[in-house]
């Protein structure tokens, strides 16, 4: 054992529990990396929405000139895209926590993480619902850019388009 440690160094186990340290600078490390992965996900995920949310308005662009036409302010259009992506966004992140409740019921995470059948990881609902929150937050922030974008638009420019 000595020899060991000769060889190992001084701040080395051949017996126990001496590697933690190694071992939680290198979960370190892992938890700064998820954190910075889960940023660029989150971000990436929200242009996407954004993009999609302003194609949709674009398309709509006739339909938001005959609002505006009639007489509806600019608010009450604004209004009316946000609360769209405020339904739609929460509608399809309920969807999302269902499915992935029923995915976890059906694949515990203990096997498709190899993990022993005696060690069971539960369904942490602070994760559910703070990705039901982010969901409802992202969609709600690209609606209202591309609301705000659709104010440029002019009734006048787009009816004479039709």
């Amino acid at each position: 054992q000595n020899d060991a440690r000769e060889i190992l160094g001084f701040n080395s186990s051949v017996i126990g529990y001496g590697c933690f340290n190694p071992a939680g600078a290198a979960i370190g490390i892992t938890l700064r990396g998820m954190q910075l992965l889960g940023i660029i996900v989150f971000i990436s995920i929200l242009l996407l929405i954004l993009a999609s949310q302003y194609y949709a308005v674009i398309e709509r662009q006739n339909d938001i000139g005959i609002l505006k036409a009639i007489g509806w302010s600019d608010q009450n259009v604004v209004y009316q895209i946000v609360m769209e992506s405020f339904i739609m966004s929460g509608l399809g992140g309920l969807a999302g926590c269902i499915v992935a409740v029923f995915l976890f019921t059906i694949f515990p995470a203990n096997y498709w993480l190899g993990l022993d059948e005696s060690f069971v990881l539960p369904l942490d609902p602070v994760i559910l619902i703070t990705g039901y929150i982010l969901t409802i937050f992202a969609g709600t922030l690209a609606g209202a850019v591309s609301a705000i974008m659709s104010l440029k638009l002019k009734p006048a420019d787009i009816l004479r388009k039709l």
